[in-house]
Formats: structure tokens, C-alpha cells, sequence
């Protein structure tokens, strides 16, 4: 699926987080495999799978402690072995020797969820950070009831947890520059590629002087869900987080401005930073 964009500079395509499956009819079962972190070992277990017609239906690999992990949810629909079978060759077959092999059969054919990965996390396993998978609607319907709820004191409670929110993360991002030298923009750049890996919009710099940055946010997660509802901007959480991430990664105070944004009819959200 793509995404047209009509302002980003790129294309974006939706991406699962595959969590759980319900495929009615198919026989579907998910494999854990640790394998040592060589190309040949990958390409040995993909030929395995396919000399059994076994298809993968999702998968998630990294490296860690110089081991690739993958979670493989694979379809058994039209395998030409059993899963026993599999494993034994999963196990003991190979060329490059899987360093762990685990299966997870589903109570029902069809219905499966993630069963090996807990906690999600975002970096190296070492200093990685556990995450929270939450609906994007789910997110944006919270806010909007702290927002109903108490008012001002609603958005100024939001407003303060994510400017520490983006405090936070700053620190840790220029964390990972503290011996290396990147342009001075470069740090808070990735930041932003991070928010719009993590879901909350589809972030990018517009213009950037001495006295002021504009972020342009489309799809903002806050206010894609209400539209031309309002007829004030209403991206309490991302103000308040740029506010605190920008004030980190400059050292210098800021103050930050929504002048677009979609919950009011506008194309995307739009956020003045001016330093003071």
C-alpha cells in the first residue's frame, strides 16, 4: 500500500506490525529462529521453506549479540511436509546450524498472534526502549477526552508530559552523537524520522533560519482522526513534544506555534518554532 503524499518529498508505505493474524481456512503457525549472522544462513532457511511450499505470511529480523532473530509467521496451507518434519530439518538439516528453533501451533487454524515477542522494543536489545503498541484512534480519542474532560487543564497536563516526552528522547538521541560529529541539525532530523516511524505523522523540516523552524506534520495521529472538526488547531501533545525536543537538541528556549492544522480543515499541521 502507498500512501500519496501531496506535500512529503517521498513516498511512505503502510508497514504491519504484525501482532496477530486471523486468516480463515489457512494453517498458519509461527517459528522463532536464532541464526548465526551470516547472509548464507537467511538464504538456507528461506530455501528450506520453499522446497516445502511453506510461505511466509510475516516476519521480523534483527541482529543481536551478533545472532539474527526472526519471527516468522509462516502458511502451512499447502506444505508439502508436516511441521514436525520441518523442524526436524530446521533443527538438524541445515548446512549453517540455527543456534534455536521454536514453533507455536495455534489453538485454532487461522487464528494466530504473536507468542515469542515480548516486550517490543525500539534500538539494540542492550539500550533499547520497551514500547507500547496502542491504536492510532485509541491514542488520539485519549487526548481528546483529557481535552473534554478538563479544558485548559486538560491540554496543560498533556502539554507538559510531552514536552518531557520530547526531552527525554533528545537526550537520548544526542546521546548516541556524543563522540562523533554530525551537522547540528542532523539530531533532531532523526528525531523526527522517528516520530514518523513510531506513527504519529509524517514529519519534515519546510524552513529552518536563525530565528525560527517550521515542522510540517501530515497525518498528524493527534487530529487525522477529527478532520474539520474544530475550528482551532488541537495538536496539544506534538506542540508541547517539539517544544521539548527542539529546546534539548538547540539549548536554547523555544516558543512553538500551531498555525495549520487538519482537525480545523487545513491540509496538514504546521508548527512555528521561534527561539527566544
Amino acid at each position: 500500500m502507498v500512501v500519496e503524499l501531496q506535500y512529503a518529498q517521498r513516498p511512505v508505505f503502510a508497514r504491519e506490525i504484525c501482532l496477530a493474524r486471523i486468516e480463515p481456512g489457512k494453517k498458519l503457525a509461527e517459528l522463532y529462529v536464532e541464526l548465526p549472522n551470516m547472509p548464507i544462513a537467511l538464504a538456507e532457511l528461506f530455501d528450506t521453506l520453499a522446497k516445502y511450499n511453506i510461505s511466509v505470511s510475516s516476519m521480523s529480523s534483527h541482529v543481536m549479540h551478533n545472532k539474527l532473530v526472526n519471527f516468522i509467521i509462516i502458511d502451512l496451507s499447502y506444505a508439502k511436509a508436516s511441521i514436525e518434519e520441518l523442524l526436524d530439518e530446521l533443527r538438524y538439516g541445515l548446512r549453517i546450524i540455527p543456534i534455536r528453533v521454536e514453533c507455536y501451533i495455534p489453538e485454532i487454524d487461522g487464528v494466530i498472534t504473536e507468542k515469542f515477542g515480548f516486550p517490543p522494543i525500539a534500538g539494540n536489545y542492550e539500550d533499547g526502549q520497551e514500547l507500547l503498541v496502542l491504536r492510532g484512534s485509541t491514542f488520539s480519542s485519549m487526548l481528546k477526552t483529557i481535552k473534554d474532560l478538563f479544558g485548559t487543564g486538560g491540554d496543560i497536563i498533556i502539554l507538559q508530559q510531552a514536552i518531557q516526552g520530547g526531552v527525554d528522547t533528545a537526550k537520548n538521541i544526542e546521546k548516541m552523537f556524543s563522540k562523533s560529529y554530525v551537522p547540528p541539525d542532523f539530531p533532531f532530523k532523526l528525531h523526527l524520522d522517528v516520530l514518523t516511524a513510531f506513527g504519529f505523522g509524517i514529519f519534515e523540516i519546510v524552513d529552518r533560519d536563525r530565528q525560527r523552524i517550521v515542522v510540517r506534520v501530515e497525518e498528524s495521529v493527534e487530529s487525522r482522526y477529527l478532520k474539520r472538526k474544530y475550528d482551532t488547531a488541537k495538536c496539544v501533545f506534538i506542540k508541547g513534544y517539539l517544544k521539548g525536543a527542539i529546546e534539548e537538541h538547540y539549548g536554547r528556549r523555544v516558543f512553538v506555534e500551531e498555525t495549520r492544522c487538519i482537525a480545523r480543515g487545513d491540509p496538514y499541521c504546521e508548527f512555528v518554532a521561534k527561539f527566544e
